[in-house]
């Protein structure tokens, strides 16, 4: 808080949002430092806003403004500027039916101003991935005492399975009810420091699809370390991923450790052994 001195909201009014008032709202005047709708990050703001429109998932805004009495009444926009640009680019896709409710405020110094705009946005009341997590989880009966960090370590790998083999069109939260049971599944896996990693988790939902009953088999023997000999591919892979947990300078991307999951697989089914061999940028193994 930079002033004892607050903005008061003087008028709040809802009108129909439309070409005209969106290019208003998007050329107003803003405070320094204000984000930047043409920065990187701001572009970026505007184009995930425009997925959103398209999808039909954009709602009537609300956008703020606020009076300066110190600068002869000046106002600034203080909320609502990347919205209102993409309006502004949204073409045929502009949508009908909507409203926009305006909020203005008055402050008597710019330091209020800028107080002000700091309410807006704030990190303190942005919903986090576990909120949605729970909220998704919350109607899905089979996830009742499954907890939020393991959901999400599940899903994120079932993602990576997807992402691997081109496989889009989906966001990670849509996973919550469409694989319950593999959610589920995987908790053992999900607490354990050096099965969680996303790779691991994404091969043992490629092997959980392929067949449940030899997954829940292979992955409870690498769990344990409970195979017959230390060649055991099941034992080696429990190895291999207990000592990247504590070489610092083991370097394994998540397709790796994908990658030779599924290969520890293949021996384990074929029973031969592994050394867990990956060359980069070669195909993904095939699971037997």
């Amino acid at each position: 808080m930079i002033s004892k001195d607050v903005a008061v909201e003087v008028n709040v009014k809802t009108v129909p949002l439309t070409l005209e008032v969106a290019k208003h709202y998007d050329r107003m005047t803003t405070l320094a430092g204000d984000r930047n709708p043409e920065s990187t990050k701001g572009i970026r703001r505007v184009s995930w806003l425009s997925e959103q429109l398209k999808a039909g998932l954009f709602y009537s805004p609300v956008w703020s403004t606020v009076q300066v009495a110190s600068e002869n009444g000046k106002k600034y926009r203080v909320d609502g500027g990347h919205s209102s640009r993409m309006l502004t680019m949204a073409g045929s896709y502009f949508p009908e039916g909507l409203n926009v409710t305006i909020r203005e405020f008055r402050a008597p110094h710019i330091d209020a101003a800028r107080d002000l705009y700091e309410q807006f946005d704030q990190k303190h009341s942005t919903r986090t991935t576990s909120d949605f997590i729970k909220c998704r989880a919350g109607y899905v009966p089979e996830l009742n005492d499954i907890s939020p960090t393991a959901i999400g370590i599940a899903i994120r790998g079932i993602a990576l399975h997807l992402g691997l083999h081109n496989t889009d069109g989906y966001e990670s939260l849509d996973f919550i009810p469409m694989y319950p049971e593999f959610i589920v599944w995987a908790g053992f896996l999900a607490g354990s420091r050096h099965l969680k990693k996303s790779g691991v988790i994404a091969a043992a939902f490629a092997t959980w699809a392929f067949d449940e009953d030899l997954a829940n088999e292979f992955w409870v023997m690498v769990h344990q370390e409970n195979g017959k000999t230390k060649e055991c591919p099941t034992r080696v892979l429990a190895k291999f991923l207990q000592d990247i947990i504590l070489d610092r300078n083991a370097k394994w991307d998540s397709r790796a450790l994908y990658v030779k999951c599924c290969h520890a697989w293949n021996a384990w089914r074929t029973g031969r052994g592994t050394s867990l061999k990956y060359t980069k940028g070669a195909p993904l193994p095939k699971l037997a």
